[in-house]
């Protein structure tokens, strides 16, 4: 071994140290409560774990081969991180409110927490993830082996002997590094700050490590990015490499579509995406800086790879090597050295996370399972099996790591770093159709989850990763060449007679198409869900929506049991904390059936929920066992209930039994339809249960009056129906045992709420038209009151006028002139305001978002001479909301009360108007506030009425705030006013409705306009 090469060991092992120093610190903040890693950028940088040495040195590989081919890998989770804030974000509160841990967790969880499916998931990404972490241990192999035969970098040969294959030694180094960071004790939460803290540290030295190359290749090597380009232009062979060929897009497209599958449910993806996520806003910026952290990695690929091709023409150099050979070729070893760290952080930092998430997986949804269900193994026997559990991890991340060294022998020589990388892509996407459909489609079953996995799992193994054996000599190459058994359309590149594609885009398409049919088929066609996978799939599905309340364990266990049973799990201190904070929320610490839901769930966050469902069985049978009279009685009661069901299902109204203590006993199928409980859910549940407190206090106080009265009564009882208040029409009436007492209410509601809104909607009607007739008359009396004023002026003036002409009296012509034209001012104001009170019946101007603060602006243009005049100072406060309305009108109001707060100002020594907003019982409150003279108590029902002034020598008609109430009343709003009396000053308020609401006031005015 040369000098060169002990360099490179020590500098690795310099390297892990110092991700040792970074975890610790990571770790010793979070102790004391100041995380480091809780902010989006460590979270965004953490989810780069998805850019591993297939990136750092494969796609460059795949650039000089396929030229813009390698780019699907990173555009396809690109256009998945636009979905994150609907997908993403709902696998993360799922995730955060059943504490669950893996992605065979979570598959298994949504499927009624099934061992057989999780154990599935487990053994599907055990073997999915071999070829991943082959491809690591090949790339990082690779590197060293070029660095340790310089100058002869042309050949690369893979080692016979184990003791002499570096892929080995870095297995193993990988092995000890990773049981280090992931292993040192056991967390209900399953989250490693320390680890995320390295993984983002190792994002960087990646990113910072290509960009170097990059750098040096495009502007050290050759004179810049379009030097480079043009020197590819001009060879043959590197030219095509700047279209797409024909024949690519279909391979580009699956390519991207694995992308996207996989940057989510690769193992490893998941744990970063949604275990490690510590706040599920980080999302928000994650959706952006991912993105942004691929485009950045990723642009300088094409480059390097040209520049690889023209540096090596001959072809001797592997491309997957370009990364570290062109700054060898140079004798920069320097940039050797930062490049092979790199490529070392980008491959540790995939195996690490991998690993750790498959070795969680192992435990607690294969290996535990088992061992609970064996009575010789007595776990239940046993205390604290924390130990038991790192253990049973450690063995796994041992046999996970090796398992991809022996697939690295077996297939390593055989394919390209991304060919490798694309299997385990395949691989992920197959977790694509369960996962999905468990998060939108209720109807989705367990076992059509168990028969689509298991379907798509078995052609991927037939179609891509025997072929790749075969390919590596380790079956007959018949196999692909004849097909299995010499039938020629079980051929595996030629399944079923299609020809043509590509070995990805047949395997995956025949694999997918497979798991979604049998998915969708076995679920629709089997149909069949018990209460457990009932419950889930509605927790899943509906997870913000309003949360159903099902509890599915009974209430007789014994406290002492569960306690031990937490503490072998948890250990006795967090056992404590766990009860005591229970015992805090609830007020006293009882045998209940939340009691054993929400215990279940902390077992689940350490062990997975398939393991704590056969744990928590082992206690509650015990429980129910000690009273088989109960569950007799139970049964009988079922069979009785079932009997009377059918009836009640085919009735079209809302109906339901209940006992005297108001706990339901059967409710019909359209009661489940309206309230998404279902019947066994219903049992035993009282109206607080389904509905808000003051609904379900009436229902109550009703059922007693009939109880009371022992006879059937009517009433009209309202509850919500997703986000709508309905009103129902109920007949209530008691029902008697054999002996002529009440046991119970049965109800029969119909739904009259379309009635009532049209009763209501007639009521407003009547109470406008008489209120506008109202206003009419007081309209018609003013007018002729206020036109016949200045019409009297003018006809006295005009005599006047004639007598002063003949008399030559100029002086006073002058003033009857004046006075005259005056009074037609006077009219043909009152005339202008009145046209103007009669357009604002309606909006006349297109609605639209309007900044309250530049309506201000807007209108002090119009105004704001008289407040200079007045030297009235206005202050507009900050933060001023956006309002949806027609401009030009509501641009009115805002002049015209604050004109009117100018008016009534007086002889207030520092006059002022404030303009601002309050927010009240979720009301967005506007208002115009002076220190002017206020307003007496006296005058409170005349300020908004037509033509009156609190002071009638004050400019102006008196029509500006009655303007200013039709207005804001056509926007759906209402408008006061607040004084405390005389020299107080006044508050104009107002509010608008929303833009949906006043939508739906512009709709209803156009079928009232079409209906006349």
């Amino acid at each position: 071994m040369t000098l060169q090469s002990y360099l490179i060991i020590l500098i690795v092992f310099l390297y892990m140290g110092l991700l040792f120093v970074v975890a610790q610190y990571a770790e010793r903040r979070a102790n004391a409560g100041k995380s480091i890693i809780n902010n989006p950028w460590a979270y965004s940088l953490s989810i780069a774990v998805y850019c591993t040495a297939w990136t750092f040195y494969g796609s460059v590989g795949r650039a000089a081969v396929t030229g813009l081919g390698f780019l699907g890998v990173y555009i396809g989770p690109t256009l998945m991180a636009l979905l994150w804030w609907f997908i993403l974000r709902k696998i993360v509160r799922i995730s955060k409110t059943h504490r669950i841990t893996t992605i065979a967790d979570f598959i298994s969880s949504r499927y009624g927490k099934s061992f057989a499916l999780s154990s599935l998931v487990t053994i599907v990404s055990v073997v999915g993830i071999m070829p991943y972490i082959s491809l690591q241990l090949k790339a990082v192999s690779s590197s060293l082996n070029v660095i340790f035969q310089y100058p002869d970098m042309g050949s690369n040969p893979q080692s016979l002997s184990l003791l002499t294959d570096s892929a080995f030694y870095i297995a193993i180094l990988m092995i000890l590094f990773t049981i280090m960071f992931g292993t040192r004790r056991l967390d209900a939460s399953e989250q490693h700050e320390g680890l995320v803290a390295v993984v983002a540290f190792e994002s960087i030295v990646k990113l910072c490590a290509f960009l170097a190359v990059g750098l040096f290749v495009v502007y050290g090597m050759y004179g810049g990015m379009e030097d480079v380009y043009q020197k590819a232009q001009m060879v043959p062979e590197l030219k095509d490499l700047f279209y797409f060929k024909n024949a690519d897009y279909t391979i580009w497209l699956w390519v991207m579509l694995l992308a996207m599958m996989a940057s989510m449910f690769l193992p490893r993806q998941f744990q970063v995406l949604v275990v490690e996520n510590l706040d599920e806003r980080h999302i928000k910026q994650a959706m952006w800086m991912f993105p942004l952290y691929m485009l950045l990695i990723t642009m300088f690929t094409l480059p390097i790879a040209f520049g690889g091709k023209l540096r090596f023409p001959r072809g001797i150099i592997s491309p997957d090597t370009f990364v570290l050979t062109l700054p060898l070729a140079e004798q920069n070893f320097f940039l050797v050295v930062v490049a092979f760290i790199g490529g070392l952080a980008a491959a540790t930092s995939m195996v690490v996370v991998a690993t750790i998430a498959i070795g969680t997986m192992v435990s607690n949804d294969l290996v535990l399972p088992v061992l609970l269900k064996i009575r010789g193994f007595r776990i239940s026997d046993r205390g604290n099996i924390s130990g038991l559990i790192l253990g049973i991890r450690r063995i796994a991340i041992v046999v996970v790591i090796l398992l991809g060294y022996v697939n690295f022998r077996l297939i390593g020589s055989s394919y390209a770093l991304v060919s490798i990388g694309l299997l385990s892509f395949a691989a992920a996407a197959q977790f694509g159709p369960a996962i999905l459909g468990g998060l939108y489609w209720k109807e989705g079953t367990r076992a059509g989850a168990l028969a689509g996995l298991s379907g798509g799992i078995l052609v991927w193994l037939y179609t891509m990763m025997f072929p790749a054996l075969a390919k590596s000599g380790w079956f007959p190459v018949s196999f692909i060449e004849d097909g299995l058994f010499g039938i020629a359309f079980l051929k595996p590149y030629q399944l079923m007679g299609v020809e043509g594609l590509n070995w990805l885009v047949h395997g995956s398409f025949w694999s997918l198409l497979v798991n979604l049919g049998l998915y969708i088929s076995v679920s629709i066609w089997i149909g069949y869900q018990n209460a457990i996978e009932r419950h889930q799939a509605t927790l899943f599905v509906d997870i913000f929506k309003r949360k159903p309340k099902g509890i599915l364990w009974q209430d007789r266990f014994v406290i002492g049991d569960l306690k031990k049973l937490l503490i072998r799990f948890l250990g006795v201190e967090r056992t404590e904390q766990f009860l005591s904070e229970y015992e805090h929320l609830q007020g006293e610490l009882e045998s209940s059936p939340e009691l054993a839901e929400y215990a279940e769930k902390m077992i689940a966050g350490a062990i997975g929920s398939a393991s704590a469902r056969v744990v928590m069985s082992s206690v509650m049978e015990e429980a129910i066992d000690a009273d088989a009279t109960y569950m007799e009685i139970k049964k009988a009661l079922r069979e009785s209930e079932e009997r009377l069901q059918t009836i009640m299902d085919n009735a079209p109204a809302i109906i339901y039994l209940k006992d005297i203590q108001g706990h339901y006993l059967l409710v019909n199928r359209e009661y489940e339809r309206l309230y998404h409980f279902t019947r066994e859910e219903m049992v035993g549940k009282t109206d607080y249960d389904v509905h808000p407190g003051e609904i379900a206090k009436a229902f109550q106080e009703n059922d007693q009056k009939v109880l009371e009265s022992n006879q059937p009564l009517q009433f009209e009882e309202e509850a919500w129906e997703g986000d709508n208040l309905h009103t129902y029409l109920s007949v209530k009436f008691p029902i008697y045992d054999v002996s002529g007492k009440a046991y119970g209410i049965c109800g029969i509601s119909t739904d009259i709420t379309k009635r009532k809104k049209a009763e209501q909607e007639r009521e407003l009607l009547i109470t406008k038209l008489e209120g506008q007739k109202e206003e009419l008359e007081r309209f018609t009396y003013t007018v002729s009151h206020d036109l016949k004023s200045p019409v009297v002026t003018v006809r006295g003036f005009l005599g006047f006028l004639e007598r002063d002409l003949k008399e030559g009296r100029q002086d006073r012509i002058d003033k009857s002139i004046q006075r005259i034209y005056a009074a037609t001012d006077k009219m043909n104001s009152l005339l202008e305001e009145l046209l103007e009170l009669s357009r604002i019946g309606r909006l006349s101007n297109p609605a639209e978002d309007i900044s309250f603060q530049e309506l201000v602006n807007e209108a002090l243009d119009a105004v704001g001479g008289r407040l200079e005049e007045k030297n009235i100072q206005l202050n507009v406060l900050p933060d001023l909301p956006k309002i949806y309305g027609d401009r030009p009108r509501l641009r009115e109001v805002v002049e015209n009360l604050i004109d009117n707060a100018a008016k009534y100002m007086g002889d207030q020594s520092t006059p002022c108007i404030e303009v601002g907003v309050r927010y009240h019982s979720g009301q967005t409150i506007l208002y115009v506030q002076d220190n002017g003279i206020g307003i007496e108590s006296k005058y409170h029902e005349n300020v908004f009425r037509l033509f009156d002034k609190l002071d009638p020598n004050t400019e102006g008609t008196g029509i500006g705030l009655a303007i200013v109430k039709r207005i804001v009343e056509v926007h759906g709003g209402q408008v006061w006013f607040e004084s405390k009396g005389l020299g107080h000053g006044s508050t104009f308020c107002f509010t608008l409705a929303s833009r949906e609401e006043q939508q739906q006031l512009e709709l209803q005015e156009k079928e009232l306009q079409v209906g006349e």
